[in-house]
C-alpha cells in the first residue's frame, strides 16, 4: 500500500491540471475501456489514428472523438461534424461493416448534448461549405475512388483536413446519408466520473476480471475432458475430483456459471 503518495503530491498539482494532458489520459483510459470490454478476439484499436481512438473488428468500426473538460464548453457542432466527416470516408470505401461514430466526453459545465440535423449543417455553413446532393449508391467504385483521392490531395501536395472535409462534404454527402448518420450512426457517452474516479473504475474492472479468469483457469484443471479434446501438455496439469466431495454434475454446474460470469466481464 502507497504510504506517501498523498503527501507527495503536495505541491505538485500543475502536473496534470492542463486540461490537454488530461485529455490525452482520458483519451487513453477510455481506450483500455475498449480493449477490457471488447469480447471480438478479431478487435483491433489505434490510437491517434481516424480521430482519437479508432477500433475495428471483422464486423464493426468504432471512432470514438474523446473529451475531456473541466471548465470550457465543448464544440458539439464541431464534432459532429467531424465525425461526419469520417462517415463519409467510409461510405466511399463502400464498407459494409456496423459503423459506430462516438463522442465520448466529460464536461463539468455542460449536461449532454442532443446531436441534429441542423446543429452539423450550422457548422458547414459557419466554415462556408457547402452541402451536396450525391447519389452514393449511383456511383461506381472508380469513381468513389477518385472522389477521395481528389478528397486527399490537390496538384500531387496534400490537402489539409479542413480542406478535405469541405470537398466531402460538397461531393459525397447529401441529407439521406446526413439522416443515416444522426439516426443510425452517431452514438454520445457522457460521463459523469472525473479522470481519477474513471481510473480507478478501471482498476477494479481489470482486477476483476483477471480475479476471474484465474479463478476459471483454476477449475478447469478437474475438467473430465470427455470428447479426449485435450493436448498431452494440458493432461499433465488434470486433477481429479476424487476426495473433493464434489460430484461431476455439480462440478460442471459451477462451471457453467463461471463461465457465465467471465463472459460477463
Amino acid at each position: 500500500m502507497s504510504m506517501f503518495v498523498d503527501e507527495m503530491y503536495i505541491g505538485e498539482e500543475k502536473r496534470d491540471a492542463s486540461s490537454k494532458v488530461r485529455g490525452f489520459i482520458y483519451q487513453d483510459l477510455l481506450a483500455v475501456e475498449q480493449l477490457i470490454d471488447s469480447k471480438d478476439e478479431t478487435n483491433e484499436l489505434y490510437s491517434e489514428w481516424a480521430e482519437d481512438i479508432y477500433c475495428e473488428s471483422d464486423s464493426t468500426i468504432i471512432i470514438t472523438q474523446a473529451k475531456y473538460y473541466t471548465s470550457d464548453n465543448i464544440n458539439f457542432s464541431e464534432i459532429y461534424s467531424e465525425l461526419y466527416y469520417q462517415y463519409l470516408r467510409l461510405k466511399l470505401l463502400d464498407c459494409e461493416k456496423r459503423v459506430t461514430c462516438k463522442l465520448s466526453y466529460y464536461s463539468k459545465n455542460q449536461d449532454k448534448g442532443v446531436v441534429t440535423k441542423e446543429h452539423v449543417l450550422d457548422n458547414i455553413k459557419k466554415n462556408g461549405f457547402k452541402m451536396g446532393e450525391v447519389d452514393l449508391e449511383k456511383l461506381s467504385a472508380k469513381d468513389k475512388k477518385q472522389i477521395l483521392d481528389s478528397a486527399y490531395y490537390f496538384n500531387d501536395k496534400k490537402r489539409k483536413k479542413s480542406e478535405r472535409e469541405r470537398f466531402l462534404y460538397e461531393y459525397a454527402s447529401s441529407s439521406k446519408v446526413l439522416e443515416d448518420f444522426i439516426t443510425n450512426i452517431y452514438v454520445e457517452d457522457f460521463r459523469n466520473n472525473v479522470i481519477e474516479d474513471f481510473r480507478e473504475e478501471l482498476k477494479n474492472k481489470i482486477y476483476t476480471e483477471f480475479e476471474c479468469e484465474c479463478l476459471y483457469m483454476d477449475y478447469l484443471t478437474y475438467y473430465d475432458d470427455p470428447e479426449c479434446d485435450l493436448s498431452e501438455e494440458e493432461k499433465k496439469f488434470q486433477k481429479s475430483l476424487d476426495g473433493t466431495g464434489v460430484t461431476r454434475d455439480e462440478y460442471n454446474k459451477i462451471l457453467k456459471k463461471l463461465e457465465t460470469l467471465n463472459e460477463h466481464f
